[in-house]
């Protein structure tokens, strides 16, 4: 018994083929998730550097004295 080459390789092409069309819809789909992620992430880090710079009190050499009245209000609430 003789090995088919020629079968085997007309297989994978005709796979091959089949795939790409789902790869390029899977691979649209996927850059739609990470841009979605991307931007909740630079959101948040946007958010949370805000909130850093409005709650906190720092001095010329950039450490921090202490907490702004602000701050202070949202730690009274628990």
């Amino acid at each position: 018994m003789e090995f088919d080459k020629n079968g085997i390789l007309n297989r994978a092409k005709a796979a091959q083929q089949s795939t790409v069309v789902m790869d390029e819809g899977l691979r649209a789909y996927m850059l739609k998730v990470y841009n979605y992620m991307a931007t909740g992430i630079l959101l948040t880090g946007i958010v949370a550097l805000l909130t850093f710079k409005m709650s906190v009190v720092t001095n010329d050499a950039g450490s921090i004295v202490g907490l702004t009245q602000w701050e202070m209000q949202f730690i009274c609430l628990d």
